[in-house]
């Protein structure tokens, strides 16, 4: 027998994910019950500077209470007309940089077993510096240029206060299969 849904209910609605419990039979007709949040769409984007180096930020986030190298990212809003805007949008927001090409990939599941949100990555090239990086109030953000070459070997070797996103280095490998970045050979 497939698994299939009994009942959904609301848990929780909050301002940017709302829980909500899945009531489900298993493969043997037994019931079970799943939580998981229905948040919002977002974007997330590599930007390289050239091909030895990309721009990443450093995040204070709030959940984990501490600093995180990550992509700039962003919620997609009901005013963006497409995920695109919103990349160009967040880049220059999060980093002052304008990305004269913007290669988007497939987009992805955030975090299947618990969300439904959905990730539109983009590549960005062609970098142009058209203001200071602005953010607001509630956010910690520094803009941190990073070899290509060095971006394993620092998640590897991170330190306690600090943590590394994953999307950088997933986002990293398709670009350098792409030709867009270079590591060097050791």
């Amino acid at each position: 027998m497939p698994l299939s849904i009994v009942s959904k209910r609301k848990l929780f609605a909050g301002k940017f994910i709302t829980l909500w419990s899945t009531e489900f039979l298993d493969k043997e007709g037994h019931t079970h019950e799943w939580e998981w949040i229905r948040g919002h769409d977002f974007v997330v984007v590599l930007p390289i500077l050239d091909t030895k180096n990309i721009l990443l930020i450093r995040n204070w986030r709030v959940p984990v209470e501490r600093y995180v190298f990550e992509l700039p990212a962003g919620m997609i809003d009901a005013t963006d007309p497409d995920p695109a805007s919103t990349a160009h949008r967040e880049l220059i927001e999060e980093t002052g940089y304008e990305a004269g090409e913007l290669l988007a990939l497939p987009p992805i599941p955030h975090a299947p077993g618990n969300s439904t949100s959905m990730i539109y990555p983009f590549i960005a090239t062609k970098l142009k510096k058209i203001s200071d990086q602005q953010g607001d109030q509630t956010e910690d953000i520094s803009i941190v240029s990073m070899p290509v070459d060095n971006v394993v070997s620092d998640y590897l070797n991170g330190r306690q206060e600090e943590m590394f996103n994953l999307r950088i280095i997933a986002l990293l490998h398709i670009a350098i299969s792409k030709g867009l970045c270079i590591l060097d050979e050791k």
